[in-house]
């Protein structure tokens, strides 16, 4: 992943109202299986282990390339009486997030204009 990609999925995460700490995401919805060596493992000859994790570095998080990660965004976007807004000040059918089932680029894309546009009119929002 690079920086630019890094800097939109973080983007997406401070959205959605998640604080890394010492650069990790704990994010419980989206546990996984990791897998890696134990602590002692050759005392015990047992060399490989498996544990669950919600815990994600930053280019680990997967809002630009999974489905499951990117919809709760869209929900909260489009719950969000910003939306309505977002959609008015733009005048243009691009103020649409479109969901492109083959492609979560467009969507993606979609989203994080909303994102930008949003972080910086929500003061001015915020006092109307």
């Amino acid at each position: 992943m690079d920086s630019i990609e890094i800097k939109n999925v973080k983007l997406v995460a401070e959205f959605m109202e998640l604080e890394p700490i010492k650069g990790v995401y704990k994010i419980p919805e989206f546990e996984r299986i990791v897998f890696g060596e134990r602590e002692n493992a050759y005392e015990s000859n047992d060399h490989c282990h498996a544990e669950l994790s919600s815990e994600f570095t930053e280019s680990e998080l997967m809002y630009d390339t999974e489905w499951n990660w990117l919809m709760p965004v869209i929900d909260k976007i489009i719950k969000s009486s910003k939306y309505f807004e977002y959609k008015e000040a733009e005048f243009d059918r691009n103020a649409n997030i479109f969901i492109s089932p083959g492609c979560i680029n467009h969507t993606f894309s979609d989203v994080l204009k909303y994102i930008k546009w949003y972080n910086l009119n929500k003061d001015y929002y915020a006092t109307k």
